[in-house]
């Protein structure tokens, strides 16, 4: 199984936060590392990798594609419906496109992340975090390899170790449920 190793520290500036989707008094830096950017023809685009950013909050908008994050530290507070879940460090939450929400850093927040961008049906379509286990939350694995991505439903495993700095990942990213 080829792994990969997804730096934490020295992340590269990326291009600001959209100015017209932060609150006014929002933080609009952020720092980031890629290290999987690609499309595959008929899955989508995938990327995965690390992200920094300041404090803000976003007005209303519609997610834009299928995101699994893990905290790696801050926190992150989604309002959904006028419902709040927050995501702290060591937490981790599954964002399905589409979803209507509002994004709120009261902190900076660094996270590992895996993002799909995919417009078919076959893909979670909750959100989920890992403070909700045992609250009817989706089962299934979110995973990607050289030919494809996909959302395997009934399954429930986590492959993530942390060592030196950099958090790695292998074959499979991310597990739901408990």
């Amino acid at each position: 199984m080829r792994s990969l190793t997804i730096p934490l520290d020295d992340l590269p500036l990326r291009e600001e936060l959209p100015a017209d989707l932060v609150e006014d008094g929002g933080e609009l830096w952020q720092r980031g590392a890629r290290l999987v950017d690609r499309s595959v023809p008929g899955h989508g685009r995938i990327t995965a990798g690390s992200w920094l950013s300041g404090r803000f909050e976003t007005k209303p908008f519609v997610f834009g594609g299928c995101e699994w994050l893990f905290v790696l530290s801050g926190r992150i507070v989604f309002i959904i419906e006028g419902q709040q879940y927050e995501i702290r460090r060591g937490m981790s939450a599954l964002i399905p496109r589409g979803l209507s929400c509002r994004w709120v850093q009261p902190e900076p927040v660094l996270k590992y992340f895996l993002r799909w961008d995919h417009d078919g049906d076959d893909q979670p379509q909750r959100f989920w975090s890992s403070a909700m286990l045992g609250v009817d939350a989706p089962r299934g694995v979110f995973s990607i390899s050289a030919g494809e991505a996909s959302w395997r439903q009934g399954t429930s495993f986590v492959t993530l170790l942390t060592r030196a700095g950099h958090l790695e990942l292998a074959g499979v990213f991310c597990a739901l449920g408990a």
